[in-house]
């Protein structure tokens, strides 16, 4: 991965949802969500906004926060 995401958030745990990211692209390259992103995010989830602390990166993605 070239730059380095470095945050600094109120939790780290999913709880918060500071971290709160759209997914610009590389969405595939990604973990499937967490029932936490699942909780805090409802209907942005479906609008391509994950939670920074609970995804996995398997590739290459672009976010804006």
């Amino acid at each position: 991965l070239g730059d380095v995401y470095k945050r600094q958030y109120k939790c780290g745990m999913g709880t918060c949802g500071t971290c709160a990211s759209k997914i610009i692209s590389g969405a595939q390259d990604l973990s499937v969500p967490t029932w936490k992103e699942i909780k805090v995010l409802k209907e942005k989830l479906n609008s391509g906004y994950r939670l920074a602390c609970q995804f996995r990166v398997f590739h290459d993605i672009e976010i804006k926060q």
